[in-house]
């Protein structure tokens, strides 16, 4: 089992955050250094794209967790989990979310850090790699640590619906009344965070064969968690499933019902989950 210290007390988490942020923020500049002098690109065997940048950010944010928090089991997209096994309680990385548009130098990439335990999302920092923006947070406290709150919520909807079904729920269909069909999403990860913030109302995947893994909705569900906003599998077997209370696993077997048809993900933002429950 995981012992990190990030789950010992409310002083520990923020100051391990604080000193986190930092470091993360130094390895995306070192990545856009990196990015300038070329990179390898390559498929992996799930048929996905991956650059050399992917494995050296998540190597250097593995070894600054290594200092920060010695205990704590790390799971990561490239390197999968440390040698704590899977466990209730980790670090989850997206070392580059977006990464066909990170080698294309295009909006809509971010590193992301997230912490999941067994009471569901616990801590993220996800960093803006083209607008220089760190969104951070603790979710367990409630305290949202960076940039500023928007001082007024966006109402843009943002994302993909690539369904043959309509709408089954409320929610989905009002998020597909304001999809802003003509609009590029940028990666998940960026998406949610920006829903938490404030900054648009909400973000939807859903694509037939393909859903977000566990690296790519943590530290976007700790956001949401933080801020009043909510992450949901909508089309899930026992009904709409709040996926920012759950344990990994229900993230690992959400990822697992998305590639064997459809998990379709929607992210709200705190003013319009109160708007929807008004309704």
């Amino acid at each position: 089992m995981s012992e990190s210290q990030l789950m010992t007390s409310e002083v520990a988490r923020l100051s391990m955050l604080n000193a986190l942020i930092p470091e993360v923020e130094k390895i995306a500049k070192d990545a856009l250094d990196q990015r300038k002098m070329g990179l390898d690109v390559w498929k992996k065997s799930d048929g996905s794209i991956v650059t050399n940048v992917d494995l050296i950010v998540e190597r250097a944010i593995r070894d600054v967790l290594s200092e920060i928090d010695p205990g704590g089991a790390v799971f990561g997209e490239e390197e999968g989990w440390s040698e704590h096994h899977p466990c209730d309680a980790a670090w989850v990385l997206d070392p580059i979310d977006g990464t066909r548009m990170f080698i294309e130098d295009r909006p809509g990439a971010s590193i992301s850090v997230g912490f999941w335990s067994s009471e569901g999302a616990i801590a993220g920092i996800v960093h803006d790699l083209t607008r220089g923006v760190t969104y951070a947070c603790d979710a367990v406290s409630g305290t949202w640590l960076c940039p500023s709150p928007m001082p007024e919520p966006g109402r843009d909807i943002h994302g993909i619906w690539d369904l043959k079904r309509g709408a089954q729920h409320d929610v989905e269909e009002w998020i597909l009344s304001g999809l802003d069909v003509g609009h590029e999403p940028d990666g998940c990860v960026l998406e949610m965070a920006s829903v938490a913030h404030g900054a648009i109302a909400g973000y939807v995947f859903a694509a037939a064969g393909w859903a977000p893994f566990p690296w790519d909705l943590a530290a976007g569900a700790a956001l949401l968690r933080t801020s009043g906003g909510t992450l949901l599998w909508t089309d899930a077997p026992e009904g709409v499933i709040t996926l920012q209370d759950q344990s990994i696993s229900t993230l690992d077997r959400y990822s697992t019902a998305g590639a064997g048809g459809s998990a379709t993900l929607i992210a709200l933002g705190p003013h319009f989950v109160d708007e929807l429950l008004n309704q």
